[in-house]
C-alpha cells in the first residue's frame, strides 16, 4: 500500500514532551562513527534510534522497550546508537545534530523517533517510524536479522559466483534495491537488461524500475523518464504491478523535488508528473490502488491552479473507496476547490 504523506493519508505519530536529554540511552553509542567501529570489530548489524530533546515518543521507547528484559534481548544482536538530532530554536542545524540529520535523510527518515537497522556498510536492513509496543518491537528486529543473514549470504556467494551471468545480477538486482544499495543495484539492473535485451526472462521492468529509483535519488530526470518508459513498454497494462506503483513513485518524487526549483521549471516538471499520472488512469489499465493514483493526480493538478481537473480527479478518487480511511481528506478538498 503506498502510503502518501503529503496529503495526509499516513500520519507519523510524534507528540511533544517537557524537553528531557536524548541520546543517552543505557548501553547505547552516541554517534554513527563510534557505533560503525564497534559493529565491524563484532560483526554484528546496528540499531540506530534517531531522536530529538522534545519527542515524548522516543522517551517512551526507551523506558517501555529498551529498558525492558524483552526490548535488551531483541537489541542483543544488534549494537545500538542513539542520535540526536535536536536543533535549538531559531537556529540552522551544525555539528554532530547536523551529522545525524544527513544521515536520517539519507536513510528516508521522516518522524521521530526513526528507527533503522543497518549492516556496517550502510544496507538498510529495516527501518519504520515511531513507537512500537514490544512485540510489534520484536518483530520488527527478527525482520532486520533475516535480511542481514540474507544480505551476507549473499555477499559471501557473490564471492565465488560468475558475476556476469544473467541469474547472478538478477538476483544481485533485487537484493541491493532491498537493502538500498543503489549504485550496486543499477550495475546489476544494467547488465539483467543486456543480458536478456528482449525481455524472454521477463524481468527488464522490474530492471527499469531499479533505474528509476536511482535516477530520481540522484535528481536526474531524462533518465527517470528514460526508466519510466521502458516499465511502460514491459509492463504495459501493469500486468506485473510495476507500472502503476512506478509512475506513482515518479509523479511524488518529481513534485517533491520540483519545491526547490524556480517556478518556471517547477511548473515544467509538474506538467510532465501530472502527465505520467494522467496517461496511467487513462489507459484501461487495472489499478490496484486507484484511490491515491486519482488523490495525487487531483492534488497536484490542484497546486499548478488547474481547479476543475482537481476536482475532478479527486471525485474519481473517492469514488475508488468512499469508504476508505482518505475519504474525508479527499472530500475536504472537493469542498475547499468548490467554495
Amino acid at each position: 500500500m503506498k502510503r502518501l504523506v503529503i496529503l495526509g493519508v499516513a500520519v507519523t505519530a510524534v507528540f511533544f514532551a517537557a524537553r528531557t536529554p536524548a541520546a543517552d540511552v543505557e548501553g547505547f553509542h552516541k554517534t554513527w562513527g563510534e557505533a560503525k567501529k564497534a559493529a565491524e570489530a563484532a560483526n554484528k548489524p546496528i540499531y540506530l534510534h534517531f531522536t530529538t530533546t522534545w519527542c515524548g515518543w522516543c522517551r517512551r521507547i526507551e523506558k517501555d522497550v529498551y529498558a525492558s528484559p524483552e526490548g535488551k534481548e531483541a537489541l542483543k544482536p544488534f549494537v545500538a546508537a542513539s542520535l540526536d538530532c535536536t536543533v535549538p530554536r531559531g537556529q540552522q542545524p551544525s555539528g554532530q545534530a547536523k551529522q545525524n540529520l544527513d544521515l536520517m535523510r539519507d536513510w528516508g527518515g521522516g518522524g521521530y523517533p526513526f528507527l533503522v537497522m543497518v549492516a556496517p556498510d550502510g544496507a538498510v536492513l529495516n527501518s519504520f517510524s515511531g513507537y512500537k509496543p514490544v512485540p510489534a518491537f520484536k518483530a520488527e528486529m527478527t525482520k532486520a536479522l533475516d535480511t542481514w543473514k540474507e544480505y551476507r549470504a549473499f555477499e559471501s556467494e557473490a564471492a565465488k559466483a560468475d558475476t556476469k551471468s544473467y541469474e547472478h545480477n538478477a538476483k544481485a538486482m533485487r537484493l541491493y534495491a532491498k537493502v538500498q544499495k543503489w549504485d550496486r543495484a543499477a550495475a546489476a539492473a544494467e547488465k539483467v537488461l543486456q543480458l536478456d535485451p528482449k525481455d524472454e526472462k521477463g524481468r527488464a521492468a522490474e530492471a527499469a524500475g531499479v533505474l528509476l529509483n536511482v535516477a530520481q535519488a540522484r535528481g536526474d530526470d531524462q533518465k527517470a523518464q528514460a526508466a519510466l518508459a521502458l516499465i511502460k513498454k514491459h509492463d504495459p497494462r501493469n500486468d506485473k504491478g510495476l507500472l502503476e506503483t512506478s509512475v506513482f513513485r515518479y509523479a511524488l518524487g518529481t513534485f517533491q523535488d520540483s519545491r526547490r526549483l524556480p517556478s518556471a521549471e517547477r511548473n515544467k516538471r509538474l506538467a510532465e508528473a501530472i502527465a505520467a499520472l494522467a496517461d496511467l488512469t487513462s489507459a484501461g489499465v487495472k489499478l490496484s490502488d486507484a484511490q491515491n493514483d486519482y488523490h495525487l493526480l487531483g492534488f497536484l493538478h490542484s497546486v499548478v491552479g488547474e481547479k476543475d481537473k482537481a476536482r475532478a480527479a479527486l471525485q474519481k478518487a473517492l469514488a475508488a473507496d468512499p469508504n476508505s480511511r482518505a475519504a474525508a481528506t479527499i472530500r475536504k478538498r472537493i469542498e475547499q476547490l468548490s467554495g
